[in-house]
């Protein structure tokens, strides 16, 4: 007979692509011995410290361990060095190791449709209590990218309960605009489109606007429950 005792799991090739967010759900314990998860050998996906990691494969263990995956959605327009932090208690009361998460650095083709976020995949222990903010860059000041949206990615009750409590740290408002580049048409050299996002016929700058001003904003839509 041939005595087989490698890992059957490494993740090393997936890492070497920059990939470092996996999680594989061993729901009959035939690889880790137990029900629970294989994860990206990262510090984003070891938010349990039941989660060890296991040497030579960029992988990590995480026996008993039931993970709720979530995506968190910001703007398309908020910049590639926000970051979301985490931190919290599982289910069982015990805190996580707090966990900080970029987001997808893809940029999307069309930043003003009203499905383009930016997006962070974060991977949690089920029925947790969790308490998330955003910085940017280097800084350590709390800020909000104008909305945050959550939706859970994984099949529901799979292993485990949603989220007891997911929670954003706002800063409190300072609103010099009720909308965010409200004065697209005129203050603004050229007009922009930032911020502003359609259903469905794009959205455009045309010239003149109204009341004087330099740029008006078009959505070419076909049908009438569609606009900005």
């Amino acid at each position: 007979s041939i005595d087989d005792d490698s890992n059957p799991v490494n993740l090393c090739k997936s890492a070497d692509y920059g990939i470092k967010d996996i999680a594989i759900y061993d729901k009959e314990g035939y690889i880790i011995g137990a029900a629970g998860f294989i994860v990206s050998d990262s510090d984003i996906m070891k938010a349990d410290t039941r989660c060890t990691s296991i040497e030579g494969t960029c992988a990590a263990y995480c026996p008993n361990v039931c993970l709720r995956t979530m995506t968190v959605g910001i703007p398309s327009y908020t910049s590639p060095d926000t970051k979301l932090h985490i931190s919290g208690t599982s289910s069982d009361g015990q805190p996580i190791n707090t966990v900080t998460w970029m987001s997808y650095a893809e940029e999307s083709k069309d930043p003003t449709n009203w499905n383009a976020h930016r997006s962070m995949r974060v991977a949690l222990p089920a029925g947790g209590d969790y308490a998330a903010r955003f910085t940017e860059g280097d800084g350590q000041e709390t800020i909000w990218p104008v909305y945050a949206s959550t939706s859970y990615e994984d099949t529901p009750n799979e292993c485990g309960p949603d989220f007891t409590s997911f929670e954003f740290n706002q800063p409190i408002p300072n609103c010099d605009e009720l909308i965010v580049n409200g004065d697209a048409g005129d203050s603004i050299v050229n007009g922009s489109t930032k911020n502003w996002q359609h259903i469905a016929g794009g959205v455009k700058l045309k010239s003149p606007g109204a009341d004087g001003t330099a740029y008006s904003l078009l959505s070419e839509s076909g049908g009438r429950w569609y606009g900005l």
